[in-house]
């Protein structure tokens, strides 16, 4: 089952049911109130699109992957986005170098999202070079 924030066509159904009750209204400014609600719905829906678009992305693409010394530095093609990770001081782990990533503001998918797959990424290539255990 999709979840909720993921699901277009919840945001769109609730967009729908926001133009229907404005359009009841007699109150022109509740009016106006419920129609930016249900413009809020719009980008909602937008927004789970684009999710679903960028899974299906990083589902398919190669992420660009460099080994420097104790590091690897992680990319997406097309895209502004790129992260740093550094071997843990114990070398049982990998974690983000500080100051080390670059969001890409005109992306459809937040740095959030690139840095949780972005680390999934990273911690294989790390397992499969030998430096850290199986996570």
């Amino acid at each position: 089952m999709t979840h909720v924030l993921n699901d277009p066509e919840h945001w769109l159904k609730r967009a729908e049911e926001a133009r229907t009750l404005a359009g009841e209204l007699t109150d022109s400014e509740a009016r106006r109130m419920m129609l930016n609600i249900a413009d809020g719905y719009d980008r909602l829906a937008k927004r789970a699109e684009a999710r679903a678009k960028f899974n299906e992305r990083f589902d398919a693409a190669d992420f660009e992957l460099h080994v420097v010394g104790d590091d690897i530095i992680v990319n997406v093609p097309g895209t502004r986005f790129t992260i740093t990770f550094q071997r843990t001081p114990d070398k049982t782990g990998i974690e983000e170098k500080h100051a080390w990533a670059r969001d890409d503001m005109n992306s459809p998918f937040s740095m959030t999202e690139f840095r949780t797959q972005a680390w999934e990424a990273a911690s294989k290539h790390a397992y499969a070079l030998g430096w850290i255990p199986q996570f």
